[in-house]
């Protein structure tokens, strides 16, 4: 006979010498997968913002270099009309040639034709360069908001990528125990077939010795190729399990590493009271460390919308050189010391009316920091109703795996009793194939619990935010 001892159909699944193990896949989808590269790119991008928000506290420092040309006022005329208003202008338009304010009769020209003479409405040409300083003094507690924020940041930042990575483990963790019975479930299926086609060639060759009944043979064919046609289900929803969780992995879809389950004991430890799970995910949870850290950020961040009718006060200091000159060759000889042009002093920038934008930017902050209390409440209810969920599951499994091992010894009882009968002429080989297919099945219910109760268990492991292996850095 094909199998003569309890579980051998599963022993070569369920324990796979050198396979991949579930430690070994949660390291590989924590550190390799698509979302943990997703994750280290996420991380490098938020610390870039963190030192985008941390410049605030530095001094602006740039550097400043123009060339050009240019017209400025009539060096005369301006002065004139400052002086005089209207009559400095009168003055400056009247006739330049003989008259009145013409020149004298020895050929000496008066003031103002004087005056008219040095004006020269050449273009200026000019060139300047140096640096500025730029440095924040007082902000009315703006500066040292942004930099708490930034710290705050850097903790959600590190509080969403562990919840992260639970995610990414408790999504292995589906999909392994999904891909192990879709396996199994090919590997049950395989085995009634065969089991089916003994039976319709014991059936056949009975009828053909005269003994049996023609209808006998044509059930147990129809059988047969019904078994065949969930064979091709089961086999495609096994290669999509298995694809999923190559995926998972960053593995290529079509890897066929054997699973290996001899470690899931190790995750079966037993779970705290329903109370002590509560409470250790809210004192462990990432995801709900991400919320609080959030609603304190929107409360700087309300602050700082609010300290925009506050006045800015700063440094600001330059120093370079400046030329200018209306002859072309003078720019020639570039700069020199007595060319230098500086300035320092402390300036004040005070946001006095926005049309209320700023107003509006605070309450709208202040009202998504309320929405994030409304999420951890909610979130905290759903740590509740998923840890009931998980405890109900591991309860049943437990009853489910009791059963599954009496229906197993009693299934290996049956197929010993009919292989014992078969023996001694007394029974018949379909009824011997019959009971090893109930034997095949009995055993699959076997390993549906045991790994039922092994998702249960490590699922309230991973409700209470604990890592299912230890990890060597963070994400």
């Amino acid at each position: 006979m094909r199998r003569v001892a309890l579980c051998t159909a599963f022993l070569p699944l369920i324990v796979q010498a050198g396979g991949l193990d579930l430690s070994e896949a949660l390291k590989e989808a924590a550190t390799q997968g698509p979302d943990a590269q997703i994750l280290r790119n996420s991380i490098d991008s938020v610390h870039g913002r963190v030192r985008s928000v941390e410049s605030v506290a530095w001094p602006k420092i740039s550097g400043f270099a123009n060339a050009g040309v240019g017209q400025q006022p009539n060096a005369l005329e301006a002065p004139l009309e400052a002086a005089f208003g209207g009559l400095g202008q009168t003055l400056y338009n009247l006739d330049k040639t003989e008259g009145a304010l013409g020149g004298d009769t020895a050929g000496n020209m008066r003031p103002l034709n004087a005056l008219y003479s040095a004006i020269n409405n050449d273009p200026y040409y000019n060139y300047s360069w140096g640096i500025q300083v730029q440095q924040a003094l007082f902000t009315f507690g703006k500066v040292s908001t942004a930099l708490r924020m930034a710290k705050t940041q850097e903790r959600i930042t590190k509080a969403s990528s562990l919840a992260t990575r639970q995610n990414i483990q408790s999504n292995v963790v589906d999909l392994y125990i999904g891909a192990v019975l879709a396996q199994a479930k090919v590997q049950v299926l395989e085995s009634s077939l065969a089991s089916q086609a003994e039976t319709e060639t014991f059936l056949e060759r009975n009828f053909t010795n005269g003994s049996g009944a023609k209808a006998q043979v044509l059930l147990a064919k129809s059988k047969r190729i019904s078994v065949q046609q969930d064979i091709i289900s089961a086999k495609r929803d096994a290669q999509s399990a298995r694809q999923a969780f190559n995926r998972t992995l960053g593995r290529p879809s079509d890897d066929t590493t054997p699973l290996d389950t001899s470690d899931l004991a190790q995750f079966e430890s037993q779970a705290p009271s329903r109370e002590e799970i509560v409470k250790n995910a809210q004192n462990q949870r990432e995801d709900l460390k991400t919320l609080r850290e959030s609603r304190a950020l929107l409360e700087d961040l309300s602050f700082i919308d609010r300290a925009a009718y506050y006045p800015t006060i700063g440094l600001q200091g330059q120093f370079g050189f400046l030329v200018t000159s209306q002859d072309a060759s003078d720019i020639k000889h570039g700069a020199d010391w007595a060319s230098r042009d500086w300035s320092i002093g402390i300036g004040m920038t005070w946001n006095i009316f926005d049309g209320w934008s700023s107003a509006g930017d605070g309450d709208q902050t202040r009202a998504m920091a309320k929405t994030l209390s409304v999420r951890e409440g909610d979130l905290v209810r759903g740590i509740e109703i998923n840890t009931d969920s998980y405890l109900r599951d591991r309860d049943a499994a437990d009853s489910a795996l009791s059963a599954a091992v009496e229906g197993v010894a009693a299934a290996r009882e049956a197929r010993d009793l009919y292989h014992t009968d078969l023996a001694s002429g007394s029974g018949s080989l379909s009824d011997l194939l019959s009971a090893e297919d109930g034997l095949d099945n009995a055993e699959f219910g076997w390993l549906a619990a045991r790994l039922a109760r092994a998702k249960a268990c490590i699922h309230l492991s991973l409700v209470q935010g604990q890592d299912l292996i230890p990890f060597s850095e963070a994400p």
